[in-house]
């Protein structure tokens, strides 16, 4: 899987504690406003699929990365 987003620690952190809402497109990565943190299959306005995700739920999906100094973690 490809991750579309790369993220610290820290920020993964944030994604699952403070839960926002952002997302984030899993097709073309753009970003998303107004989007729950377990979102799934929302509309992206910039390419128009059913492919934006909440950024919580990106996260355990895999599709962000989370590195610091070149070392990844994984979820």
């Amino acid at each position: 899987m490809r991750a579309i987003m790369k993220v610290t620690p820290d920020e993964a952190r944030d994604i699952v504690i403070d839960g926002g809402n952002e997302g984030v497109c899993i097709e073309c990565g753009a970003e998303a406003y107004g989007v729950e943190p377990d979102a799934e299959g929302y509309q992206c306005e910039s390419c128009g699929e059913q492919s934006v995700m909440g950024l919580e739920n990106a996260l355990f999906a895999g599709h962000i990365q989370i590195e610091e100094d070149g070392e990844v973690f994984e979820v």
